[in-house]
């Protein structure tokens, strides 16, 4: 029986743009660390940081964007200090960063003692294909040689609620094949030949109209697939649409992010208040101590894995019982997001097949 324990790449290719945010997904330390800038070093200025930052982990990892509400949660950001594992001073480029590391294990039973949600560190890539109306009327679209303060704050958002967002290179390979009309109209199959390159498992599109005062926004989720028409066109499946009215266009750009980031928490992240399931899964190509070891260790990272049980052995075919946190769905679409356990089709339904890619 088993019990669960406890970069940075230059954007020169596209592929490398898409690897560098599979990565950072996979990046679970990501997830308990944070920095933030402070007006000088003294402790009052610290401890004010370290609050901010224990609120925006809790965010991130139970993927509940109002969870720093709760008074529980309240009671626990007065004393975030005591959750931080270790905490330094450097100089940024407009004053001093405090960097501070939360201890993962403290704040995931914090979650499961208050029946709050957790959010694991393999997370959905998504693309966003935004265009908004400017000042003057004029349709832009969100990229990245965009206007610096406008990618900023999309940027910001999508770290504070820790998901993996790309924008368009905006290059002469994505404008051969996608226009700015195309995301305004949402024209799902052409922007989705477009996202081909990015690869991303998921794409917004989003549009931001003037309207007096205010801003309208309405943005729609499609789920990508891995097949191909015979014209070419990417399949697609929308998840979730959403239309608002927000005062400025940051507060667009914000609300896009936030309800798209809690679809997918909703989707991804464990129940607590659930648990005692299990499921019966069996693992194909595991040739080696290696590999078995690596299986152990990419089971046990999965915050909805309680206890594993290795229940039998045919040559290279490995079975386990697994204890679940959560229901069976989640903790099966989870998986099919990191790329590293292949399902495998079979005809029987009790069969839970995958192949380990490692």
């Amino acid at each position: 029986m088993i019990n669960k324990s406890f970069f940075f790449l230059s954007i020169l290719f596209v592929s490398s743009l898409s690897l560098s945010f599979n990565a950072q997904a996979q990046d679970k330390s990501s997830l308990y660390h944070g920095a933030i800038a402070v007006s000088d070093q003294s402790t009052a200025a610290r401890n004010q940081a370290i609050q901010t930052m224990f609120g925006q982990t809790l965010i991130k990892v139970s993927g509940q964007g109002k969870i720093t509400e709760h008074p529980t949660i309240l009671k626990e950001i007065k004393a975030a200090l005591s959750y931080a594992t270790e905490f330094g001073f450097e100089s940024g480029d407009s004053g001093s960063v405090l960097n501070v590391s939360f201890n993962e294990e403290l704040i995931d039973q914090l979650l499961k003692d208050n029946g709050f949600t957790l959010w694991d560190a393999e997370r959905p890539t998504v693309m966003l294909w935004l265009v908004y109306e400017d000042e003057h009327g004029i349709r832009q679209i969100v990229n990245e040689q965009s206007n610096n303060e406008v990618l900023a704050e999309i940027k910001a958002v999508a770290k504070t609620r820790g998901l993996p967002l790309l924008v368009p290179i905006w290059d002469l390979d994505d404008q051969l094949v996608v226009s700015a009309g195309d995301v305004w109209g949402q024209f799902e199959d052409k922007v989705a030949s477009a996202n081909a390159r990015y690869q991303s498992d998921y794409m917004i599109l989003a549009k931001v109209t003037n309207h007096g005062i205010s801003k309208n926004v309405s943005w729609s989720v499609f789920k990508m697939g891995n097949e191909v028409d015979i014209f070419g066109q990417t399949s697609t499946k929308i998840s979730m649409t959403g239309t608002d009215e927000t005062p400025s266009i940051a507060q667009a750009f914000t609300q896009v992010i936030n309800q798209s980031t809690d679809f997918f928490a909703q989707q991804y992240s464990v129940d607590t208040t659930a648990g005692d399931g299990s499921i019966l899964l069996t693992l194909t190509n595991v040739d080696s101590l290696t590999r078995y070891a690596d299986i152990i260790d990419y089971l046990n990272s999965i915050k909805a894995v309680e206890q594993i049980v290795l229940v039998k052995v045919k040559g290279q075919e490995y079975r386990f019982k697994i204890d679940l946190l959560g229901n069976e769905s989640a903790f099966l679409d989870l998986i099919n997001l990191g790329g590293k356990m292949a399902s495998i089709t079979n005809y029987n339904p009790d069969l839970v097949l995958f192949e380990w890619r490692g």
